[in-house]
């Protein structure tokens, strides 16, 4: 392997780290996103009971 075949083999193995981090954090990022918001219970009213 030459000088500059091993260079651009170097930069292209960076490259691909920080692709695969930059894939990593979208990832990481599109499933913190889905979590879905906490449903609100309603507040059962008492019922009262009526004379008839």
């Amino acid at each position: 392997m030459g000088r500059r075949a091993e260079k651009k083999r170097r930069e292209e193995v960076e490259y691909n780290k920080w692709r695969q981090k930059l894939e990593q954090g979208r990832r990481w990022r599109k499933r913190r996103r889905k979590k879905r918001t906490k449903k609100k219970k309603k507040k059962r009213r008492h019922k009262r009971k009526t004379k008839k």
